[in-house]
């Protein structure tokens, strides 16, 4: 048994003790909650702030370096020593074809397999763009990028570029540069490369590199007219670096008043990666374990590299790659092990960084994971980059989650104690209240004896006081029930055997009237092709139908709707019957209005309709069938005659009037009138019938099927055989019945002439 009041007294002491405990804590918690979230916040914007200053003062220390180099006397005496051994160095007209054969099987062995290629590009294409054009390019390139070792070593180019080659590399590796260039304005050659990439000795005035960020960064130095001129390019996919990122910075080198030379500093990206990534230490920098400070450029590409690719790059491929990233950037970013100018990230971050704005807020990153994402715009020497710092959602909230955790605990742990004070406190209220709730199960189990003992003086011993009392009663009016419940089933008896012989005779009645109604054998011998659909509504039916053959031959078929059906409906059809009989066969009428006539007076005299308040009757159509002749004679009461002749559908209608029910003697004397329909030299389709087919309710709507219905439905089907259609009118109201009851008696018979 359920102790409710006791639960509902525990309940609402629980709720007066640990409602305010809740909204206190709660409040608490939200409090909490907003100082924890904005401290995570500002920790992000200070992430994004200091490495923005460390961006900002890298630049500024390479702004140093490369003024240093270019306002250096050491780098313009290099230039002009370099320069004089650079034109000095000669190739004899008939070695060029040799050397540039040798240079370009370097570019196809060496060269090529350093770079990746999409699915539309061929290695040929690559070295044909690349290849110098100019025979000074090839010469040099020959010199240093073949193994040339005693024609390098003979010319004086190499003299003049060993003599300051160890200052220009100390300086290079002291300050972790990628690689110097030293490019004369005049004639636009690159004349010294610590690397001697496939850069070195090209024209940046007339070669394949003159619109590349190494050409633009010297085109800008070189046209200067000022010394403190400073040239910085973004970081592009470079070819002679074999397509991975590169940028520069370049200063011009002035003689005095001219500008004679271009000096330039080709950038590490991995400076920049060390200043976002924080050398890895992405924990110390306070981006936890999924937080990461990264560069985009106006192109929507990265400027430097994901965190994620750096710590698992299977997983991190894997993960961009159903983002929808073309397998072409995914498989440069796999073969260079780089997402910079290759990795596309244009977030809503991004994207309002770019239009100026610097904020902090909750967005989808370019891995579509939830982040909180710290977003401003870097402009630095005419680079334009967004910086973005962002850290996993999860991890966002996992200090709020540590706290509220810790809050739920206490909070569960006194909400405990609580409940256990609750329960000794209704118990004490309720035992006595459950005693009586006891008894009362008891009584409404049936149990009338049951009573409960007063244990207090209180309202609740009142309570079981007046329990017990009306316990008494129940008991003593629970014995005249019983008494009564024997009396209802005696009489309930009663009635159902009376209800099974009334049932029982009007199913013999049933048998009676189907004893009267012709065999359809009978029917078949004299219209073979011919069908009867006869549905009585109840056991016995109102409607029937009547075939006689007479002893001049002739064929006399009847459908007749007597007033009402079941038991009273069966009355009049034997009455019909009986009459129709009477008519045709004891006074040998033949003649289709006369038998009409005939039954309507009998009808009208047999039921004294003129001396009681009688109106019973019934609607029918007869046909008089005169074989000889080849004609039907037709009369009607109410009810019509259809036939299909020559593909068209004729109607004769029925008289305005039934047969009986008349009132007065001008009624009883009713001429109804014959139609006759020859089939001589045309084969006819008859049908007469009930109402009930026309009437009855189905259907989507629930209406009526109606006569026009009916109609289309025997000029669909009157060319077939008429047992075939009778199971298509049988098929045809059954789907209309469909959930429905039938309302009335169906019969329609169909014969063929």
């Amino acid at each position: 048994m359920l102790k409710k009041i006791y639960s509902k007294l525990v309940f609402y002491f629980l709720i007066i003790g640990i409602v305010p405990l809740a909204v206190l804590t709660f409040l608490g918690s939200q409090n909490t909650n907003a100082v924890l979230n904005q401290k995570v916040t500002d920790q992000l914007l200070s992430v994004r702030e200091v490495k923005k200053r460390q961006l900002e003062e890298y630049f500024k220390t390479l702004e140093h370096e490369i003024t240093f180099l270019s306002e250096s006397r050491f780098v313009l005496e290099a230039f002009q020593e370099i320069k004089e051994g650079f034109m000095a160095s000669q190739w004899q007209g008939t070695e060029i074809e040799a050397m540039r054969r040798d240079l370009k099987s370097y570019y196809r062995t060496e060269f090529i397999k350093k770079i990746h290629l999409s699915s539309t590009e061929s290695p040929d294409s690559i070295v044909e763009s690349a290849f110098p054009k100019l025979d000074h390019t090839v010469y040099f390139q020959w010199l240093y990028l073949c193994d040339t070792t005693n024609a390098r070593l003979k010319t004086p180019y190499h003299a003049a570029q060993e003599e300051h080659l160890t200052a220009l590399a100390d300086f290079v590796n002291k300050f972790s540069h990628y690689d110097i260039f030293l490019v004369d304005n005049t004639s636009g050659f690159v004349l010294f490369s610590l690397l001697k990439e496939i850069d070195f000795g090209i024209n940046l005035k007339t070669g394949q590199l003159a619109q590349s960020a190494l050409g633009q960064a010297f085109t800008k130095a070189s046209r200067a007219t000022s010394p403190n001129t400073i040239a910085i390019t973004d970081l592009t996919v470079y070819l002679p670096s074999f397509r991975q990122p590169a940028m520069f910075i370049a200063a011009p080198v002035f003689d005095g008043s001219r500008n004679v030379a271009t000096v330039v500093l080709q950038i590490p990206v991995s400076d920049i990666n060390n200043i976002m990534t924080g050398s890895g230490g992405w924990l110390s920098d306070g981006l936890g374990k999924s937080g990461e400070c990264y560069l985009v450029g106006p192109d929507y590409k990265m400027r430097s590299e994901s965190r994620f690719l750096l710590e698992n790059k299977k997983a991190f491929l894997k993960a961009i790659a159903k983002q929808g990233e073309s397998k072409d950037e995914l498989d440069k970013m796999d073969f260079y092990g780089t997402t910079v100018l290759f990795q596309s990230v244009q977030t809503k971050a991004t994207e309002r960084a770019f239009k100026g704005y610097s904020d902090t807020r909750l967005i989808h990153n370019y891995l579509k994971e939830n982040v909180l994402s710290s977003y401003c715009l870097v402009q630095i020497e005419g680079l334009r980059w967004a910086m973005v710092a962002e850290v996993g959602l999860e991890e966002f909230h996992r200090p709020v989650e540590m706290f509220n955790r810790r809050v739920f605990m206490w909070l569960w742990l006194v909400a405990l104690l609580i409940f256990l004070i609750v329960r000794i406190i209704a118990k004490g209220f309720s035992k006595p209240v459950l005693a009586l709730v006891e008894g009362t199960t008891n009584i409404g189990e049936g149990k009338l004896q049951t009573r409960v003992p007063v244990t207090t003086r209180d309202e609740i011993g009142i309570l079981t006081d007046s329990f017990n009392k009306m316990a008494a009663d129940l008991e003593v009016k629970q014995a005249a029930i019983e008494q009564q419940r024997a009396a209802i089933e005696s009489r309930n008896k009663q009635i159902q055997n009376a209800y099974n012989k009334i049932k029982s005779s009007i199913q013999y009645a049933r048998r009676i009237q189907d004893a009267l109604l012709p065999r359809m054998n009978l029917l078949k011998t004299y219209l073979p092709d011919s069908f009867i659909l006869y549905k009585p509504r109840d056991i016995v039916s109102g409607d029937f139908y009547w075939f006689v053959v007479t002893p001049d031959e002739k064929i006399v078929v009847a459908a007749v709707d007597c007033t009402g059906h079941g038991v009273p409906g069966a009355f009049m059809s034997m009455l019909g019957d009986a009459y129709l009989n009477q008519i045709v066969l004891g006074k040998r009428i033949t003649e289709a209005d006369k038998i009409l006539n005939h039954l309507h007076i009998a009808i009208s005299d047999g039921l004294k309709q003129l001396e009681t308040d009688n109106r019973d009757g019934m609607d029918l159509a007869l046909c008089v069938i005169d074989p000889k002749a080849k004609k039907l004679s037709f009369a009607g009461a109410k009810n019509p005659l259809l036939y299909v002749q020559q593909g068209k559908m004729q109607v004769i209608k029925g008289h305005l009037m039934p047969i009986g029910g008349a009132s007065t003697i001008e009624e009883q004397v009713r001429v109804f009138y014959d139609e006759e329909v020859s089939y001589a030299n045309t084969p006819t389709s008859f049908y007469i019938f009930s109402d009930g087919y026309q009437d009855q309710f189905g259907g989507a709507d629930n209406r009526k099927f109606m006569i026009r219905r009916f109609k289309e439905l025997i000029m669909s089907s009157y060319e077939l055989p008429m047992e075939a259609q009778q199971e298509v009118y049988e098929l045809a109201i059954e789907k209309w019945m469909s959930g429905h009851e039938q309302v009335d008696d169906i019969l329609v018979i169909g014969f063929k002439l």
